[in-house]
């Protein structure tokens, strides 16, 4: 029935008062690029649009920190680290169109997730709205916070069914430039885990992805490339990414000595990110 978009969290508290008072319930919304219907209003629910909030306060050198507003997008947060010379860790291939908020309250993962962990890992802090509309704002981002419960870690994760996130105190990690990726090829799903252990082995192991066979072959159709390896040469893919301040492509190669796979440097590299940012989106297209 609406479409709410609030300006401000004074703005939120009072649509969820005046909800909460009328027995009205509210979906929280930000990016929209979630894929299994969380952002989806049912039953006269009113959207609760939280893509004004998009804040971006400067970043924290001391603390290595930086607050965001719900409706800034990972990619926007991205390029505010790294003028900074920082980093954020969480990413996938929703980064432009995702927001903080979306992040915070699905404890969304990406590729990084082997080195930083996910959402969670990230979340010093938070400004919140519960349903009676009442604020609770936690944005210091004390590291050594031990005093009673610890509520950024309840709420993320809580898709919105807790309180509405419209702010959140992120961590920062550093800045690695030098990059290089892979995609190996393994028998099975099982021998795919099993690289697992072995991946670990390496400094600069940054991220991690499964790609299915099916998955390669409609992703490269999608956007008209060669894939990189015959999606028919194995049961399915790992996609490996190495990040360092030095050049991480001999720690790499060396793992391919023992492997069948390709390394993926610079355009290569960008090809394969390409390439598996692509995979929801071919998915679509095609109407599976």
């Amino acid at each position: 029935p609406a479409v709410v978009r609030p300006g401000s969290v004074q703005e939120v508290a009072a649509v969820l008062g005046v909800c909460a008072a009328a027995g009205v319930a509210v979906v929280p919304q930000g990016g929209n690029t979630g894929l299994v219907g969380g952002s989806v209003p049912r039953n006269g629910a009113i959207v609760l649009s939280l893509l004004r909030f998009t804040s971006l306060g400067p970043v924290d050198e001391l603390a290595r920190q930086v607050t965001a507003g719900a409706g800034v997008t990972i990619e926007q947060l991205q390029h505010h680290a790294r003028a900074a010379d920082h980093d954020f860790a969480v990413d996938w291939g929703a980064r432009a169109t995702a927001t903080v908020g979306g992040a915070v309250s699905t404890n969304a993962g990406g590729s990084r997730v082997v080195r930083f962990g996910t959402m969670r890992a990230q979340v010093m802090g938070v400004q919140a709205v519960f349903a009676d509309g009442s604020i609770v704002t936690q944005l210091d981002g004390l590291v050594k916070e031990t005093a009673g419960p610890h509520l950024p870690s309840l709420l993320v994760g809580g898709e919105g069914t807790l309180a509405v996130v419209t702010a959140a105190r992120l961590k920062l990690v550093p800045w690695y430039r030098s990059t290089a990726a892979a995609l190996i090829a393994c028998d099975s799903l099982v021998d795919a885990v099993s690289l697992l252990p072995r991946l670990r082995e390496l400094p600069s192991l940054d991220a991690v992805e499964l790609i299915l066979p099916e998955a390669l072959t409609i992703a490269c159709s999608y956007l008209q490339v060669k894939p990189p390896l015959d999606p028919a040469s194995a049961g399915a893919f790992v996609m490996v990414d190495c990040a360092a301040h030095h050049d991480p492509t001999d720690e790499l190669a060396a793992l391919l000595e023992h492997e069948r796979g390709v390394l993926a440097v610079g355009a290569q590299r960008d090809l394969l990110y390409r390439i598996r940012d692509h995979i929801t989106i071919a998915i679509g297209a095609r109407g599976a």
